[in-house]
């Protein structure tokens, strides 16, 4: 049964993509011709829908709490803890946003043509420097009220505590005056059982395990179950020519969402400043 619905998960996962870069890929072309804003605005509004849909797939249910700290405008960068790409999908499923990506995922077969399709702002970490170009073009895609998600961790966990947050990519927010939404998030059951702390990489990916064994893996289970916190938002006012002001940010951003995280997740241990 378990090998069944993992071949059904993947043909239908595959099939997804593939229909997305033909038909949605030449849509955002044609638009594009007239209306570059247009074109991206147009991918935008499918996000939300297509996660929905990946998360029915793989029988991902979620619990959420906050629904009315969601801004009722878009053009506000979501920021949330980071343990899997499962959760990742799931959080834009029911915040709408265009996520900031390691810059490797582009050149993946069909899921890397999709996320350049899909405006995913791709980030080389291994190159120092880039961060005002980065700055530039978050700033444009909320200026078209895109709304942004980024992890400010930098990496995955194992999501029973948050690393250090990365500060540059609040600035857009910050001389935007956009509102910056927190959300976080837990496993709390797998195939409707509690998950013990020791088993956590059955969700989270982290650590350098290779992707495929444990993408494979995931999708043999029945059903996962998610716990979401949003936040209250916050509308930064700051001077972000200072690196200084900039970390005080990032750290007031990182405290509301670990309070959050303590409210939601059993086992969560708090921030680890690595």
């Amino acid at each position: 049964m378990t090998s069944i619905r993992r071949f059904f998960r993947i043909v239908s996962i595959l099939l997804l993509f593939l229909f997305s870069i033909i038909f949605f890929g030449l849509l955002k072309g044609v638009i594009s011709l007239f209306s570059r804003t247009k074109g991206d605005q147009m991918i935008f509004y499918i996000i939300k829908p297509f996660c929905t849909l990946i998360r029915w797939i793989c029988d991902v249910r979620i619990q959420v709490e906050g629904m009315e700290n969601i801004p009722s405008r878009n053009g506000y960068l979501v920021v949330a803890n980071h343990y899997s790409y499962v959760e990742a999908l799931s959080t834009m499923s029911v915040v709408p946003a265009v996520p900031v990506s390691k810059s490797e995922i582009r050149d993946w077969p069909v899921f890397g043509y999709a996320a350049r399709i899909g405006g995913v702002v791709f980030v080389n970490r291994e190159k120092g420097g880039l961060s005002g170009t980065y700055i530039e073009v978050l700033m444009k895609k909320l200026k078209k009220g895109i709304n942004i998600i980024f992890f400010p961790e930098g990496t995955t966990t194992d999501s029973t505590y948050l690393k250090g947050f990365k500060s540059a990519l609040f600035v857009p927010a910050n001389r935007l005056k956009a509102p910056v939404l927190p959300v976080v998030s837990t496993v709390i059951a797998i195939d409707g059982k509690p998950v013990p702390p020791d088993q956590k990489d059955l969700i989270a990916w982290y650590g350098g395990a290779p992707f495929i064994p444990h993408a494979m893996r995931l999708l043999t289970f029945r059903s996962i179950d998610l716990k979401f916190k949003i936040c209250e938002p916050i509308i930064p006012d700051y001077d972000d020519s200072s690196i200084e002001e900039r970390r005080k940010f990032a750290k007031q951003v990182q405290r509301r969402m670990d309070a959050a995280l303590r409210e939601i997740a059993p086992d969560y241990q708090g921030i680890r400043d690595e």
